[in-house]
C-alpha cells in the first residue's frame, strides 16, 4: 500500500526518521479496501474520519492514516523507477482506481502519472509491456499555462487484455462505485 500512496492518490508523510501513510477519497468503499489492505500488511491504522472538500464540494472526504513504519520509509526513500520496476498487476489496478480513466467514445483507457518525468514514464511503459506483452503509449496533458504532465494511453489491444482483469478485480472487491472505470457492466467488447 505504500507504493500506492506514492504512485496513486495517497500521501507519504515524513517524520524525523520514519514515514506514515495518509489516504483520502470521496469513495468510502475504496478507502475501506485500502484500509483493510494496510492492516493486512500489519500497518497500524487510524479510524476513518471525514473532512470538508477543499474545492467547495458537498461530498464528504473520508480519510485515514497509518502509524510510522520502517517499510513505509523504505518506499518513501525509493525512486519512482525502483517502485515501477517492482509493480505487479494489483499495483496497476490500485493505481488505475486512483488515476485511471475509461473513454467511452473510443473504448480506451488512460493512466495519469503526473508525477513521473519522461524517463520514469518510459520505465512504466516498459514494465506494463513486461506484464501484458504490449505497451501503452506516452502522451502529454498540456495545460494552458504551459505546464505539461505525462499520462499513458492504452491502445485497444492493451485494453482487451487489461480491462477484463481490472474489471474482475473491481467486482471481486465490491467497489460498485468504480464500475465506470471499465465501462460499466453493460459494456460488451466488440468482436
Amino acid at each position: 500500500m505504500a507504493k500506492n500512496a506514492k504512485l496513486g492518490d495517497g500521501c507519504i508523510v515524513r517524520s524525523v526518521k520514519n514515514a506514515s501513510l495518509d489516504f483520502m477519497t470521496t469513495d468510502l468503499t475504496l478507502l475501506l479496501l485500502k484500509k483493510d489492505m494496510c492492516e493486512q500488511e500489519n500497518f497500524v491504522t487510524s479510524k476513518i474520519g471525514t473532512k470538508k472538500s477543499g474545492y467547495g464540494g458537498t461530498k464528504p472526504i473520508y480519510k485515514f492514516s497509518t502509524h510510522v513504519d520502517e517499510k513505509i520509509t523504505e518506499v518513501a526513500n525509493a525512486s519512482y523507477s525502483d517502485l515501477i520496476a517492482d509493480l505487479d498487476k494489483e499495483d496497476l489496478f490500485l493505481w488505475f482506481l486512483d488515476d485511471g480513466s475509461w473513454h467511452k467514445t473510443k473504448n480506451t483507457m488512460h493512466l495519469y502519472s503526473n508525477m513521473l518525468n519522461d524517463e520514469e514514464t518510459s520505465n512504466l511503459i516498459s514494465r506494463i509491456g513486461e506484464i501484458y506483452g504490449m505497451k501503452p503509449r506516452p502522451r502529454k496533458d498540456r495545460k494552458k499555462d504551459g505546464r505539461s504532465f505525462n499520462y499513458l494511453y492504452f491502445p485497444r489491444a492493451l485494453v482487451k487484455k487489461f480491462r477484463p482483469e481490472f474489471k474482475d478485480y473491481v467486482i471481486s472487491h465490491g467497489i460498485e462505485s468504480m464500475y465506470y472505470k471499465f465501462g460499466g457492466l453493460d459494456y460488451i467488447e466488440a468482436v
